[in-house]
């Protein structure tokens, strides 16, 4: 089982390189998200804070 497992890492090595450029897309993807979802949790929280402030 030791051999299987250094064959099975060599090739590993090769796939991540090939995985790179995708995981660099995505990366990005997910990080346009994380400031959209970040944004959009500030506006709801300023119009919360807004309409509390005027309400009382």
């Amino acid at each position: 089982m030791s051999t299987t497992d250094l064959e099975s890492e060599a090739p590993a090595p090769q796939t991540s390189s090939m995985r790179g450029s995708g995981r660099r897309f995505g990366d990005s993807v997910f990080s346009y998200l994380s400031i959209g979802s970040g944004i959009l949790i500030f506006l709801t929280l300023a119009a919360v804070a807004i309409f509390l402030t005027t309400e009382s």
